[in-house]
């Protein structure tokens, strides 16, 4: 197993243990039915921060294993490149004009960024706003990775999402207590699934080197 598949899949198990746990909770009848029904709509928002978290794990993890080869600024994919210069300007924009120090400082870095190895930023992987079908697959493909089919994904991350938004501004009408242990369960079994997912994809991308120059 390469360092890689290692870090990932340390950042996936212990996301699939709690989500074992939430399944386990739910359904144990340990709960009365009120509390199962405040307990399991509160858990879909749980469910989806382990998904953003390991999305913003993942792409770090890849991120700093691409820095760690080393690769010269020519080598890499300009498209990688451009988004990696955006951020470093947008940072170096946002530093106030009179702290020199700052100022002087990141332009040496970004100076030396483009003349030695490149250090990807970790914001390049950055998705702004809550990550859906579209986001995701706008993640992948910034780092040359296979995006995700339509089928089944797009249906079922869709309302993953419709969801979690609908809780976390305080809208539980379309959450129904009958089914909330069908909900929580379908919802586990779905991260489950897209953590191996994007776990393959990285991987793949890696080893076929897609960051590089076509």
């Amino acid at each position: 197993m390469s360092s890689l598949e290692e870090k990932l899949k340390v950042a996936i198990d212990w996301r699939v243990e709690e989500l074992s746990l939430f399944k386990h909770l739910i359904a144990s009848g340990k709960l009365a039915e009120k509390e199962k029904e405040i307990f399991g709509k509160y858990l879909i928002t749980a469910i989806y921060a382990l998904w953003e978290g390991f999305i913003t794990d993942s792409f770090e993890i890849y991120i700093d294993e691409l820095n760690g080869l080393s690769l010269e600024i020519q080598a890499l994919s300009q498209d990688l490149i451009q988004e990696d210069l955006k951020v470093k300007y947008e940072k170096l924009q946002n530093i106030p004009k009179s702290d020199f120090v700052k100022q002087s400082k990141s332009i040496n870095e970004l100076n030396s960024h483009l003349n030695n190895c490149i250090q990807l930023e970790k914001a390049v992987k950055s998705s702004n706003g809550t990550i859906a079908f579209k986001e995701i697959n706008k993640i992948l493909t910034k780092f040359y990775l296979n995006n995700l089919p339509q089928y089944p994904w797009e249906s079922e991350i869709k309302q993953f999402v419709k969801d979690r938004n609908a809780v976390a501004h305080g809208d539980f009408r379309s959450l129904k207590a009958t089914d909330l242990v069908i909900t929580i369960n379908g919802f586990c079994n779905l991260l489950s699934n897209l953590m191996d997912e994007i776990l393959t994809r990285i991987l793949d991308g890696y080893i076929k080197k897609t960051y590089l120059q076509n």
